[in-house]
């Protein structure tokens, strides 16, 4: 069983390079790391060569768009994301391989993701989002298990059958793949894969964003729990052979 990471990446120069070398330490190297330019203007794409790694150009900025052009390339029957300003636990891909291998119904995995820096409030409202809501929550109903895009991985086959990520979305398109995935299978939490991620972005998000992401969720959640629609149509995803408009060739 192979796997391939994806990490969308925009003006990331800074980051990428802690991101790649922690997954140089994985005790279970990852067969191809991917990522995707995602319309950066600085030396992104150059960091991520000097690793070796795949970098497909998508100028089109997206981070589900983004995601979902570097799923097209991979070749692996696993595929696990994370961000650029994130760091894996050298047991990170281990973890995730043992997950699928020991459950064939399993088409879905994510875990924690901490802040390895930021602010005292944001740590304590993330651990609590941690432990309520993708914890107690998504044992209790299990709809809510959420693949948190720094912080999961999924079946090859089961996310080409479901559509993939939705280029539409510039928010919410790591819960919008969960909800799909569970048309056709289990996706779990799992409380031991933690990542440690930076808190710049909480600190970047001005209350309208905020409150455009809690929209986001409650408006998917809302339209699967309910039946109103069918996972797959919560919203639209083109099949996975049709072309996304300026994407560029693999380097």
């Amino acid at each position: 069983m192979g796997i391939s990471i994806v990490i969308p990446a925009r003006n990331e120069e800074k980051w990428l390079g802690g991101c790649l070398e922690s997954l140089a330490r994985q005790t279970c190297p990852p067969d191809e790391i991917v990522v995707v330019d995602n319309g950066s203007v600085d030396a992104t794409a150059e960091v991520a060569r000097r690793f070796g790694c795949t970098v497909v150009s998508q100028p089109v900025v997206g981070v589900g768009r983004a995601r979902r052009s570097g799923c097209e390339v991979v070749t692996a029957d696993i595929v696990a994301t994370t961000d650029a300003d994130t760091w894996v636990p050298p047991e990170w891909v281990a973890r995730i391989l043992s997950s699928f291998q020991d459950n064939r119904k399993l088409m879905g995995v994510t875990g924690p993701w901490v802040l390895y820096d930021g602010r005292p409030w944001q740590s304590w409202c993330l651990a609590a989002h941690n432990r309520v809501f993708q914890g107690l929550l998504a044992a209790l109903v299990p709809p809510l298990v959420n693949l948190t895009g720094s912080n999961c991985a999924f079946r090859m086959d089961a996310y080409r059958q479901v559509g993939g990520f939705d280029p539409s979305l510039t928010i919410g398109e790591d819960l919008n793949l969960s909800l799909k995935l569970r048309s056709v299978g289990r996706v779990q939490f799992r409380p031991d894969l933690v990542v440690q991620t930076s808190g710049r972005r909480l600190n970047q998000l001005g209350g309208l964003a905020t409150a455009s992401y809690f929209n986001n969720m409650v408006h998917q959640l809302t339209s699967y729990l309910v039946g109103r629609r069918n996972p797959v149509d919560v919203y639209h995803t083109p099949s996975p052979a049709e072309p996304l408009e300026g994407r560029r060739p693999v380097t």
